[in-house]
């Protein structure tokens, strides 16, 4: 990363991080206010309901005892004698009084044991009139006072312990009627149950649902079903809710609340185990915020923005001159080293400038006195290398003058002296500089297979294909010759008739030059340790592999002047080995 992105990145840490910093704080308050006005706003909401249901739910239980604790009504009760029409007569007046003067109470039955239930209701008068009077009306509206009869909640009621504890129901009749249950006692002698029949307007009248806003007040019963929503349509939304309030547990004195989704839920229980939810999206608080905060958001990023070109501007300035030594340095990369002071400033920049001028005058001095006493090296070691080859290829021809001397081939000794004395005309002849043409090569290599041939009875046949683009390409001289000696002493060392090939090539711009024999072949151990023993430079000793002195000097002296990319490669398999020269052609 460049100076001018640091700079930049310091200048957006040391301001812009605090301000997204300061913002994200700025957010997380105004969640924890715009919750806290929640909670507070559904706290009195539902505190109001619940004292204002709670004081309905009182006064309807104080009507239920007054209407089962007359003594005059009880004793009608009472009395067995009585049944029928006869003591419908004698209590309607007092039992339907609560209906007439409530229109949210429907219905009030009376369940004694034993005998049929006494229903009045806020039509009964309307019944009376009819020619059947009470047992048409009897017939028609207690048929749910028969079944709750034998429902568990006349059961629990009627079986209590508590003479006037009332007990409340929601639908017993998967209906919207709310269902008020109590005992009726004469004394200490149970004699049955009285029940309230309540309009859901008992509740509804507490409850709201505004689907403009998507607020909502309903209430649940304690196994959670809608027992109260004002507004059917949003019975969907009311569900939903209620799957998160399933999972908390519900207060009975205070407001518990839990977020689901974009919706805060206050709920709180009452009395019968009743659960009031008020349902409040959040929006409706964060939509007065809003605007506030996007003013802040505004300010925040001019801010941020002004600082970012602040940092743009005063990485630019002090980079602009730090971008001159960056270009100097790339050009010594590249092998200019006249370089000249151009920042005439007194700062420190200034003052680098110059002394890298300095060092680098100083370097192209130094770099030219070690390249002409590395040259000077370079050739002392070659002619090293060639003088250490002459030794070990004299010392294998006069092997072959003696072998031909003990069976007394004369004639064949003048010739392999002839071809010697080209072989030692060719090292010491006009072509000593070193170099020799890659053809001028492959005639001192005929030269000595020929002395090898006549040493080995003709045992091998040589094969030559050269690319004529090669034959004129100057190859470092007695690069062939130890390779090839190598390939007829170690590679033939069997019976039979062997091949020896010779060939040239160019590819990606580099010349190879094949020695191929179809020979024993090297075992992979032995390639590998004749790899390593080549890969040493000459001067240093190795372990005693004869066949690699050769091998090592020619890539030694391959390596020194060329590089190294290029050298020996042996590759060798079952039968057969390969060394190739690699060595560059044109301007590789």
């Amino acid at each position: 990363m460049s100076i001018k992105y640091k700079i930049t990145a310091l200048v957006l840490a040391v301001s812009v991080v605090p301000i997204i910093a300061f913002f994200a704080y700025y957010d997380y308050i105004s969640q924890q206010l715009v919750k806290s006005m929640l909670e507070r706003l559904s706290d009195q909401n539902i505190a109001q309901t619940a004292i204002a249901l709670n004081d309905r739910v009182e006064s309807m239980e104080n009507t239920m005892r007054l209407s089962a604790g007359n003594e005059e009504i009880l004793e009608h009760l009472s009395n067995r004698e009585l049944a029928g029409r006869a003591k419908f007569h004698r209590v309607s007046n007092h039992f339907g009084s609560p209906a007439r003067k409530n229109q949210q109470i429907k219905t009030v039955a009376v369940l004694l044991f034993g005998e049929a239930p006494l229903v009045f209701g806020q039509n009964a008068e309307d019944a009376e009139r009819e020619e059947r009077g009470v047992e048409r009306y009897m017939k028609v509206l207690d048929e749910s006072a028969y079944k709750i009869v034998q429902m568990d909640i006349f059961k629990e009621v009627a079986g209590q312990d508590e003479s006037d504890k009332a007990v409340w129901q929601a639908g017993l009749f998967d209906d919207d009627n709310i269902y008020a249950l109590m005992p009726v006692n004469k004394g200490a002698d149970r004699l049955g149950v009285i029940m309230f029949v309540m309009d859901p307007s008992f509740l509804l009248d507490l409850c709201y649902d505004d689907q403009e806003n998507d607020v909502r007040l309903y209430v649940l019963d304690k196994e959670f079903s809608p027992i109260a929503v004002a507004g059917h349509n949003s019975m969907d939304a009311v569900n939903n809710s209620i799957e998160a309030i399933r999972q908390s547990a519900v207060p009975e004195e205070n407001t518990h609340s839990v977020t689901a989704g974009e919706k805060l839920l206050s709920y709180r229980g009452i009395k019968n185990q009743w659960i009031i939810v008020y349902d409040l999206p959040k929006n409706i608080v964060v939509r007065d915020i809003l605007p506030s905060s996007d003013k802040i958001i505004w300010i925040l990023g001019i801010s941020a923005l002004s600082y970012i070109l602040m940092g743009v501007v005063m990485s630019r300035m002090l980079t602009k001159r730090l971008t001159v030594i960056t270009r100097k340095c790339e050009e010594v990369e590249r092998g200019n080293l006249n370089i000249s002071r151009t920042l005439k400033s007194g700062d420190e920049i200034g003052r680098l400038d110059e002394h890298f001028a300095r060092m680098t005058t100083q370097l192209d001095r130094l770099i030219k006195q070690n390249y002409l006493q590395e040259l000077e090296n370079k050739e002392a070691q070659l002619r090293a290398l060639q003088y250490q080859i002459n030794p070990h290829f004299l010392y294998n021809t006069l092997d072959i003058i003696s072998a031909m001397s003990d069976v007394g081939s004369c004639e064949n000794i003048r010739e392999v002296c002839e071809n010697l004395g080209k072989l030692f005309r060719y090292n010491t002849g006009k072509l000593a500089d070193g170099y020799a043409t890659l053809s001028e090569e492959l005639r001192h290599v005929a030269n000595y297979i020929y002395l090898q041939q006549l040493n080995y009875s003709d045992s091998f046949s040589v094969f030559y294909d050269i690319d004529p683009a090669t034959e004129n390409v100057r190859v470092l001289k007695f690069i062939l010759q130890p390779i090839v000696e190598n390939a007829i002493i170690h590679g033939f060392c069997g019976q039979g008739k062997h091949c020896l090939e010779i060939s040239s090539f160019v590819k990606n711009a580099v010349m190879h030059i094949q020695v191929r024999d179809d020979g024993a072949g090297i075992t992979p151990g032995r390639l590998e340790e004749l790899n390593e023993q080549i890969n040493l430079p000459a001067s240093e000793p190795g372990t005693a592999l004869h066949s690699g002195i050769g091998l090592r000097n020619v890539n030694e002296r391959i390596k020194l002047l060329y590089g190294e990319r290029f050298g020996l490669e042996i590759v060798s398999q079952q039968q057969g080995t390969a060394v190739t020269i690699k060595l560059p052609f044109g301007n590789a």
